[in-house]
């Protein structure tokens, strides 16, 4: 099983200053720059997806929803988001997350959370994944967009 979690967009919005280009004649696609490890937070967490689940309880497809929760070194705290529940599927892709819409009081600055995802059938969910994720530890492992000046 394997699931992922996208930050931002594939172009971040360059500081002022020198910006980021693409060489002359390259060919058009998204170009990747790295963020600063400040934003590298919960707050540019877009969306959630897992891939070939496990399915350990006897039904062929699952229907499937996952609970956003903050941490610390120690402790999980309760959730703060709940997605909607994707039927029949191994293999869920969840919305967009919009953190406009989370409480005002939610910290979208930390940079560790804890991702559950469930699966069941009607009401009788079990937790089938619960992955602890630190922002300041991703490294992107694609190719790298260079900065120039202009």
């Amino acid at each position: 099983m394997s699931s992922c979690a996208s930050l931002g967009g594939p172009v971040p919005l360059p500081p002022p200053g020198p910006s980021a280009a693409l060489t002359s004649g390259a060919p058009a696609r998204a170009l990747h720059v790295e963020l600063p490890s400040q934003q590298r937070r919960l707050r540019h967490l877009r969306n959630i997806a897992a891939r070939n689940i496990v399915n350990r309880n006897g039904h062929q497809l699952l229907d499937t929803y996952f609970t956003l929760h903050l941490c610390d070194n120690e402790k999980i705290f309760k959730e703060f988001y709940r997605s909607e529940v994707i039927k029949n599927s191994l293999n869920p892709t969840w919305r967009s997350l919009d953190f406009g819409i989370m409480p005002d009081r939610l910290d979208t600055s930390v940079s560790c959370f804890v991702v559950k995802i469930w699966g069941g059938k009607e009401e009788a969910f079990q937790l089938l994944i619960e992955w602890k994720v630190y922002l300041d530890g991703l490294k992107y492992l694609g190719q790298q967009g260079r900065l120039s000046e202009c």
